[in-house]
This record gives C-alpha cells, sequence and structure tokens, in this order.
C-alpha cells in the first residue's frame, strides 16, 4: 500500500515537472530567448540544411597502379559552403572497377565507376574513368632550385601517362635525396615532397613510380633572410571577408623563396583579423571587426609586416567574369568573381562565394578548395552559372557547343631566351567552328631536349619553361589528339645592361606602379625579365615592391620619402630607378 501511494505521488511530481518545464520553454520562447539560432524580435531561424554535395575533380581519368583523391563540398540552403570530404561516406558503383576510402579512389581494373558521397539523403557522385596507359615520365619541380641553409622546398612530381594525360603523383611517389647530409626529403604523409635543407651543398632530389624516375638538383647556400615581404601591401578588406597574404624571403646572394608555409603568422590585434597558421590555410586573414591591424610573417628573427585595414563597407554586386564565355564540350574555363562593397572598392572574391549553375548536366562549376570557379563544360547547351555570398548573387551565361579541337597554336613562336630568364608559353585551341580558346592549363607539355630547357606541367607554374643549358629544343602542347609545337633557343649572348620602367616616378601613398625590367645582352637581343628578376626597394618603409609570383615588380608607396628601385638577374647585374612617395 505504501508502495502504491509513493508511486503515485512519484507520477504526481514528474507530472508537474514536465509542465513546468513546458511553460518555462514556452516564456522563454514569448520573449525571444532559448537557444538555437533567432534574430531581433523572437523569430528563430532554423539551421540552414545541406543542399547538395558537390564532388571534384569532374569525371576523372586515372591510370591503374595510381591514385586519385576526390573532395566533397557540401551546399547549404544559406548558400554556404563547407569541405565534407572526411565525413561523408564514400561508396563505388562497382568494386572490381576502384575502391575509395576518405575520397582516396585506388583503380583495381580498366573501366568506370561512380564514386558517390552521401550524407544522410543528400548525395554526389562522379564517374571514374581507370585506363591502361603507361607511366612515360615524371616531371619534379621547382627545376634545379636554390635553398638558404635551413629552409624547405616543396617539391612536385608530374606524371605524363602514354594517353599525354597528366597526373599529380606528388603523394604516391617515392622520394629520395641522394646526399641526405645535405638535404632530406619527407615521404610522411602531410609533407611528402618537402626537402630540408641541413647543410651547404648539392643535392639530386628524385620522385619514383612503377620504375619511373623524375629529378630535378637543389642546391643548399649559405645566404642568410635579409628580409621578408609580406603581399599584397596595405590591403582593405570588408568585415566578413578573407585575404591570402604571402611570405617572400630576400636572402643574401639574392635570390628569393616563398616562405608562407614556413613563416608564422601573427595579427596585432586579433579582434580585428586573424591570419592562419594552419596548414592548407597558412596567411590567410579573416576580417572579423572594422579597424586596422597589422599582419606579420616571421622566421629566424625577420619579420616582414603590412597593414590590413578592416572596413565596414557592405557587399553591393558581384561581377562573374568573363561574360557570357563559350566553351567545347570536354574543356575548362576558370571564371572569377569580384564584389564591389558600398564604398566603391572591389574584392577577389572567387573562392569565398558559392558557385551554382541553373543546368548541372551543361556545366559544373566547383566550389572546392583549390579549384573555386572552375568550370567544366559537361554537355552542349546554355547555362546560366551564379556566384553568391551574404544574400548578394552575380551571374553569367556560359554557352557549351559540340565544336572539335582543329589545331593548337603556341604563343611566342620560336623564341630566344637566356640563362635565367624564364619564357612563359600560352597554348591556344582552335575549333571546328573558328571559335578560340585559352588551353594553357589543359594541354600537356614537352619539351624535346630538358638539357636545354623543362617546361612545366604544374599546376601552379604550368606552360612555364626553365633554361638548363645553351642550344634548341621543341616545345609541345599536347590535347585529345591534337599536337602545337614550337622551338626554344637558349643563347649564349651575355648579360650587359638592365634597365627599369619607368623611369623616376611621383605616386601618392597607397599608390601602386607596376615595374617592367629589360635585359639588354652583347648580340642586341633583348629580353622581359621582369618575372625572372629579384626586385627590391632601398628602404621599404617608403616603398614596397613584390617578388611574389604573378605580382613581380609591383611597387607600392607607403610613407612619403625616396627609394631606388632595383632589379637583379641571377645574382649578376641590376638596373634601377627612383620612386618618390608623396
Amino acid at each position: 500500500m505504501i508502495k502504491t501511494v509513493w508511486k503515485q505521488q512519484n507520477m504526481k511530481n514528474r507530472i508537474s515537472t514536465i509542465l513546468l518545464s513546458i511553460f518555462f520553454l514556452a516564456s522563454i520562447s514569448s520573449c525571444g530567448g532559448g537557444g538555437g539560432d533567432s534574430v531581433g524580435g523572437g523569430t528563430v531561424v532554423p539551421s540552414a540544411s545541406l543542399v547538395s554535395i558537390e564532388v571534384t575533380p569532374v569525371d576523372p581519368v586515372i591510370a591503374l597502379g595510381t591514385t586519385a583523391q576526390l573532395k566533397a563540398t557540401g551546399i547549404y540552403s544559406d548558400n554556404t559552403k563547407k569541405d565534407l570530404t572526411s565525413t561523408v561516406e564514400w561508396d563505388t558503383s562497382d568494386i572490381s572497377v576502384a575502391s575509395v576510402h576518405n575520397g582516396l579512389a585506388s583503380p583495381i581494373a580498366r573501366g568506370s565507376a561512380a564514386i558517390k558521397a552521401a550524407s544522410g539523403s543528400v548525395s554526389g557522385s562522379r564517374t571514374l574513368t581507370v585506363t591502361t596507359a603507361a607511366l612515360v615520365s615524371i616531371h619534379v619541380t621547382p627545376v634545379n632550385p636554390n635553398a638558404a641553409l635551413g629552409t624547405s622546398t616543396q617539391f612536385t612530381a608530374t606524371g605524363i601517362f602514354s594517353d599525354d594525360s597528366v597526373q599529380d603523383l606528388t603523394s604516391q611517389a617515392a622520394w629520395s635525396s641522394s646526399d641526405g647530409s645535405v638535404a632530406s626529403v619527407s615521404n610522411a604523409a602531410g609533407s611528402i615532397g618537402l626537402a630540408t635543407s641541413f647543410e651547404m651543398g648539392s643535392t639530386t632530389i628524385s620522385a619514383t613510380l612503377d620504375n619511373v624516375t623524375g629529378s630535378t638538383d637543389l642546391a643548399v647556400t649559405p645566404a642568410v633572410l635579409v628580409s621578408i615581404q609580406v603581399t599584397p601591401t596595405n590591403p582593405g578588406i570588408a568585415k566578413g571577408t578573407t585575404r591570402q597574404f604571402v611570405a617572400t624571403g630576400i636572402y643574401s646572394d639574392h635570390s628569393i623563396q616563398d616562405l608562407t608555409k614556413q613563416v608564422l603568422w601573427s595579427s596585432s590585434d586579433a579582434s580585428v583579423a586573424s591570419v592562419s597558421n594552419a596548414a592548407g590555410s597558412n596567411g590567410l586573414a579573416s576580417a572579423l571587426a572594422v579597424g586596422n591591424t597589422s599582419v606579420s610573417a616571421a622566421l629566424g628573427g625577420v619579420t616582414g609586416t603590412t597593414n590590413l585595414e578592416v572596413t565596414a563597407a557592405t557587399l553591393v554586386s558581384i561581377d562573374v567574369t568573363p561574360a557570357n564565355p563559350t566553351l567545347a564540350k570536354g574543356t575548362k574555363r576558370q571564371l572569377a568573381a569580384t564584389g564591389t562593397y558600398s564604398d566603391h572598392s572591389t574584392q577577389d572574391l572567387t573562392t569565398q562565394v558559392t558557385w551554382g549553375t541553373s543546368d548541372t548536366s551543361v556545366i559544373s562549376v566547383s566550389n572546392a578548395a583549390g579549384s573555386s570557379g572552375l568550370a567544366s563544360a559537361l554537355g552542349v547547351g546554355t547555362t546560366s552559372v551564379s556566384a553568391t555570398l551574404g544574400g548578394v548573387t552575380g551571374t553569367t551565361t556560359l554557352e557549351v557547343t559540340a565544336a572539335t579541337l582543329a589545331a593548337i597554336q603556341m604563343d611566342p613562336a620560336d623564341p630566344v631566351v637566356a640563362m635565367d630568364v624564364i619564357q612563359e608559353f600560352t597554348a591556344t585551341g582552335i575549333y571546328s567552328d573558328s571559335s578560340t580558346q585559352d588551353l594553357t592549363l589543359q594541354v600537356t607539355w614537352s619539351s624535346s631536349d630538358t638539357c636545354v630547357a623543362s617546361i612545366s606541367n604544374a599546376v601552379e607554374d604550368r606552360g612555364v619553361a626553365t633554361p638548363a643549358g645553351y642550344g634548341t629544343s621543341k616545345i609541345s602542347a599536347t590535347l585529345d589528339g591534337v599536337w602545337g609545337g614550337t622551338t626554344l633557343t637558349v643563347s649564349k649572348a651575355n648579360l650587359v645592361g638592365i634597365k627599369v620602367t619607368p623611369a623616376d616616378r611621383i605616386i601618392g601613398s597607397g599608390k601602386p606602379l607596376q615595374y617592367t625590367a629589360t635585359a639588354y645582352y652583347s648580340d642586341g637581343m633583348t629580353l622581359d625579365i621582369t618575372k625572372s628578376a629579384v626586385w627590391k626597394s632601398s628602404d621599404n618603409k617608403v616603398v614596397k615592391v613584390t617578388n611574389a609570383k604573378k605580382r613581380r615588380g609591383l611597387a607600392e608607396g607607403d610613407e612619403p620619402g625616396t627609394a631606388t628601385i632595383s632589379a637583379k638577374l641571377g645574382g649578376k647585374m641590376s638596373g634601377s630607378t627612383t620612386l618618390t612617395v608623396e
């Protein structure tokens, strides 16, 4: 009897507790409090839901004996995106063709299989094609670099196959150094191909796969780090956006080295902007609040800085370029998104926007890190491509045609260069409908004589030829069985002078100025060496001039004064001019 009464009383207490809890939660909701996402007058905002999963790269083709790393990017209902590669469930439609684990596809036999990434009821897939193409050669880049003692150099291995396809084999090749006392090269996950120098001298860095080896020489010098350039110089970005910084080291022997991944990044005011030191995002600044902060990169007691201004400007519009492009089926095109803000400033938002297309059977546009904005033409037709950020959307129309590649035109034709001067080539495809398309990043490049010059197929400098010796070499570009070629000559002419232009200019503080360096040779030859020279400012407080890739020779005024801007080639000769900042 007592036990029964206790049970009844206990039940009453539980019911009372539940009713009180309901009343409490209701009262919280009525005054705009409570957990979850809510806005102002008590409106509850549901969390963004996963709408689709994008798998990249698009329909990859790989050879037996190699692997392919796929990425899964989640697109959400609020137009945000997130890397889901490590959290989705991966599957393959044919385990006899390929297996997949955490996005890493391993081929088993020739054929095709759909690789699927799923999270709950949402999924995305791509077709993986496995070929029997044989590995012909491996190109190791950068070619014959110099590294200062105690620094590291990241190498890349690019495989060229019998069907003229190209694959990044960096993570698959076995790396080795001919002299481990000079420098070692890593085979550990997360640092594969990273060479670390220990003492002065020279060593051969090799990458081997399936009994095929590619190599290049690494020279370790006694040069010491003199300064670090942080670029871009004094940028302004809107709150809530990001900006990638690059750290370039200038050494006592006038050599330069990209130190972005080696320096320690910091922000003088972390409440205004933070700067990442995490692998894969080194130097990426995130704007958190309106204000100014100093972004620094430090290594071995040397520090480089630049100012970052975070504004309250709001995004007004997004411009997607190129406008209304036309692509042939099976080709790719890099799109860019440029944001215009309420203060009339502009910012490159290509990696920050969420890309979309009105017809995924015609065009697929990547949202994955490292390939954001890369459009792949899948089927004939017309579709709208969009770029969205913070509720603002920009669009362009993209047409895919059935035109076939008829010829490849090389530019420049039959160039002549000197030692220490790189040559950039472009490949233009001419199609059956008389249209043209830039194929520089899609063709497979080759050199008939790598003792004269090598040419890169690596993503970061595709089509860039580096002289290795005197003579001539046939440079060719191949795609879908169509070939184009030209002759590169490396001259023995002696360097007699360097001219830097424009000469003796005056600019305002914060204003940029692009310099050009022209080299003059003993045989009357002149060469544009802007991208080969090492640039320097005599006073970095007055003017900073960058040596970062794709921005070399770009000077920006900081404080009033005058500085000498110089360009030096191969540590042999330099030219200079003055720049006054008002």
